[in-house]
Order: C-alpha cells, then sequence, then structure tokens
C-alpha cells in the first residue's frame, strides 16, 4: 500500500482495521480478532480516542477468553480426563 501511493494515514488504517476485525469475528477466528484490536486500539490510543480504545481491546480479550473456555479448553478438559 505504501508503494502504491493508495495509503492516507491513520484514517485509512482504521478503515482496514475495522474491516479486517469484522471478517475475524464472521470467521470466529478469537486469536485474529485480538491483534487487529491491538492494532485498532494503539492506533486510537494515539489520536486521543482511550475510550474506544479500552473499549475494542476489552472485547477481544473477552472474545478470545470465551473462545479457548468454550471450545479449545473443553475440549483438552475432555481429553484430558480420559488419560
Amino acid at each position: 500500500m505504501l508503494q502504491s501511493g493508495t495509503f492516507d494515514g491513520p484514517a485509512r488504517a482504521e478503515v482496514l482495521f475495522v474491516k479486517a476485525a469484522d471478517l475475524a469475528r464472521s470467521q470466529d477466528a478469537a486469536g485474529w480478532q485480538l491483534r487487529i484490536a491491538t492494532s485498532l486500539a494503539s492506533l486510537w490510543r494515539q489520536s486521543g480516542r482511550v475510550g474506544q480504545a479500552r473499549a475494542v481491546l476489552d472485547a477481544a480479550r473477552t472474545a478470545v477468553k470465551q473462545e479457548y473456555e468454550s471450545r479449545g479448553m473443553l475440549r483438552a478438559r475432555e481429553l484430558h480426563r480420559r488419560f
């Protein structure tokens, strides 16, 4: 994007992060949600939008915890019980 000249700063980055976050959510990719939210939160924090930054990061952290507790961790616990 930088070489093609289509990158126009933080506003464009925000649009791309939001689109990426929507895609990650639609695919239940909690790990990607957290990575994207971290980047978006950093961008928002730099522009003084601290409340929004905290909210997006908290939501993604919650999604990751739920993901691992509800799917991955439950499967792992059940398998562990079988040993």
